[in-house]
């Protein structure tokens, strides 16, 4: 399968089914049509330096899901314990936020004040 680009997401506060998944993660994904969404998400546990910002996260885990990799950061999880915040493009190594609160809910999700365009950018 060759993908181009996934939907950017962050849980909804509150949602069960992603509550484990590390704040500032990138998580991407696509739906299933059943109204589920199989999502691959990345952290950074250890200060990596090539999982240092939010875009670097998004094309790792993008990565997975293009080639549908075996890991254990992949699930399917209910499409209303996510919003949509973007897109990534894999050809412009880019997360595009979409939306009027996507720059907010993304900002809270990575526990930040300000958001720096570097972190859009991988």
């Amino acid at each position: 399968m060759h993908l181009s680009e996934a939907l950017v997401y962050v849980p909804v506060p509150g949602a069960r089914s992603v509550a484990d998944i590390d704040g500032g993660s990138a998580i991407v994904g696509c739906g299933d049509g059943r109204g589920d969404v199989t999502i691959y998400y990345e952290d950074d546990p250890g200060g990596a330096v090539n999982l240092a910002t939010f875009s670097q996260r998004a094309l790792v885990a993008f990565e997975r899901l293009a080639d549908r990799a075996a890991t254990h950061k992949v699930r399917n999880v209910r499409r209303q314990d996510l919003r949509v915040v973007g897109t990534f493009s894999a050809s412009q190594r880019r997360v595009t936020l979409v939306g009027p609160q996507a720059e907010a809910a993304l900002l809270a999700w990575l526990d930040v004040g300000e958001l720096d365009a570097g972190e859009l950018q991988a």
